[in-house]
């Protein structure tokens, strides 16, 4: 177990070292980009074969690890100002749903 976490150690510091256009060039242009789109709101943008995007997700900023934390809620100005930005009205289908939803889930002990 130690040798396991010793070598996460050394890997997370190497990874520190490299910037966005190092893993581009070893690997190609992502399929999904996470953004920071306002402070506390985030855009995840995953792209189609043809590279151009085919889903948007604007939601709290998540760990890349799963924590228990609570994550703090959006301002609902500031997701709209996303989602205009991202899909402005004129270019927007049918409405389908309208409505909000809040959901919070308590796990039992």
């Amino acid at each position: 177990m130690r040798i396991l976490i010793g070598s996460f150690i050394v890997t997370a510091s190497v990874l520190l070292s490299q910037g966005s256009q190092d893993f581009r060039n070893r690997y190609g242009e992502p399929d999904r980009e996470r953004f920071a789109a306002r402070p506390g709101i985030t855009l995840t943008v995953e792209y189609g074969s043809d590279h151009l995007a085919c889903y948007a997700l604007i939601d709290p900023p998540q760990p890349l690890l799963y924590s228990e934390e609570h994550v703090p809620l959006m301002s609902s100005e500031g997701v709209t100002e996303v989602l205009e930005e991202v899909a402005p009205v004129a270019m927007r289908g049918k409405e389908i749903f309208s409505g909000s939803t809040k959901a919070d889930a308590t796990w039992p002990a």
